[in-house]
Formats: structure tokens, C-alpha cells, sequence
């Protein structure tokens, strides 16, 4: 295989990628759309978990398909081939990605709230926070003084 058709094999499984998450997605995650990492977050929602761990738990249990291919030169469960464990690695990854840079851009917002709400905005009067306590290094509990040298 020459770079091109690497590049070429590259586009082609990208694509069944992309096209397989787009339903996969919607069975797992609902038709709205609005949470598209809910099957994650539900490791987390029953306790069991962080969302965080629960992706690298489904990643692992690819990886473990494949450590068992590369061993035994074969993998018993026909319906799934290697292949397809390539494919969910790859959409894993890219839902692990878009949830992470997700959680930055709500902290980036928050941050910038925080700001807004602590300095221009307040002056010298108390400000309370009415955003529900979720990370001490941005929110405050409800009806707490917000305290900007904190």
C-alpha cells in the first residue's frame, strides 16, 4: 500500500465511521440529539462511574477484542469483526474528543461568567450566584455571597 492509497483507505473508514455513529448515536443517545454521549453519562447517573471512565471502559473492551485477535489470529464472534472494533475505536475517540472540548467550553463560559459577575457587574455590592453548585473552582452554592478573591 502507497500513501495514497492509505489516504484513500484513511477517507473510506472514516466515512463508514461517521455513517455508523450517526445511527448508532441515535440508538444510544436518543433521537433529540441533545446529549449525544448519554449511553457515557448514565455510568455516572447510577453511580458507577464517571463519564470520563465509562468512555475509557467501552475503549478497553475494543482494545481487549483486539489483543485477542492479535493473540489467537481470530475472533469467535463473527457478527463483529475486527474491523468493526477499528470503527467503534474510532467513534469512541471522537465522542470522548467532542465531550471533552464540550466540558472546556462550558468551563471557559463559566469562567468568563464568574468574571463578569464577580468584577464589572458587581462593584461593591454582594452578588449571588444563582447557578446550582456543580466544581468549587466555578460555582457557588445558591444564595451564597459570591466572594471574587476566592
Amino acid at each position: 500500500m502507497n500513501r495514497n492509497e492509505l489516504l484513500q483507505h484513511h477517507e473510506i473508514l472514516c466515512g463508514d465511521a461517521l455513517e455508523l455513529m450517526t445511527r448508532k448515536n441515535h440508538d444510544y443517545a436518543g433521537s433529540e440529539g441533545d446529549t449525544p454521549w448519554m449511553n457515557f453519562q448514565r455510568s455516572e447517573i447510577m453511580g458507577i462511574c464517571k463519564t470520563q471512565q465509562a468512555f475509557m471502559v467501552r475503549i478497553m473492551d475494543k482494545i481487549s477484542r483486539l489483543i485477542t485477535f492479535t493473540n489467537a489470529g481470530e475472533l469467535l464472534v463473527k457478527e463483529e469483526g475486527v474491523e468493526d472494533s477499528i470503527i467503534d475505536i474510532i467513534n469512541y475517540m471522537v465522542l470522548f474528543s467532542a465531550f471533552l472540548k464540550d466540558k472546556r467550553e462550558e468551563n471557559e463560559l463559566v469562567a468568563a461568567q464568574k468574571t463578569f459577575i464577580g468584577g464589572l457587574y458587581n462593584g461593591d455590592q454582594p452578588c449571588y450566584n444563582s447557578v446550582t453548585k456543580r466544581d468549587e473552582k466555578y460555582y457557588n452554592e445558591i444564595d451564597t455571597p459570591y466572594d471574587a478573591m476566592r
